[in-house]
């Protein structure tokens, strides 16, 4: 049994976890298999997301500290906390993903820039583009009409060529 010290270390743990973190998303962990979750924790752990589990009245106390409403207590079973510092969208996409694959895992809710959400909207976050497709997309956006532009000037050029050499096949 953690002593009261203990576990006021862990609090401040997970304040700043949410804190230095994008993105926040607890999940229900229930029914996976060792193997699936190591196998969740491998691919989060490529990501740059940390996968920790924590007694649920801990996480509740660190969101009230944090001023954050949600509550925690009410999910029944273990509840995972994944967080990602590196950008918004990567912690809800992989832990969707897999939970695509493995219907054990379920995303409970989450916080995002210290706002609480719902599991329906860690559902749609996760179903945005990644931030390296949205630039990719900005990117083809604007780069489309200065490639209609060069085709518009070649296509002049080729017009003035292809009169000149029927000018001078005519001679």
């Amino acid at each position: 049994m953690l002593k009261r010290a203990d576990k006021e270390k862990i609090v401040e743990k997970i304040k700043a976890e949410i804190e230095n973190s994008q993105a926040v998303v607890f999940t229900d962990y229930q029914g996976l298999e060792a193997n699936e979750l190591n196998e969740l924790r491998d691919q989060l752990f490529q990501n740059q997301i940390n996968f920790t589990v924590y007694k649920k009245r801990l996480i509740q106390i660190a969101l009230k500290n944090l001023k954050i409403d949600a509550d925690i207590q009410d999910y029944k079973g273990p509840v995972a906390m994944a967080s990602s510092s590196v950008d918004q969208v990567s912690c809800a996409k992989n832990l969707y993903q897999f939970s695509q694959k493995h219907k054990d895992l379920n995303m409970i809710s989450g916080i995002l820039e210290q706002k609480y959400l719902s599991s329906q909207q860690m559902i749609e976050l996760a179903k945005l583009p990644s931030r390296q497709e949205l630039i990719a997309q900005t990117v083809g956006t604007i780069k489309a009409p200065i490639n209609g532009l060069v085709g518009a000037l070649n296509a002049v050029n080729r017009s003035i060529v292809q009169v000149l050499t029927a000018i001078r096949d005519a001679k």
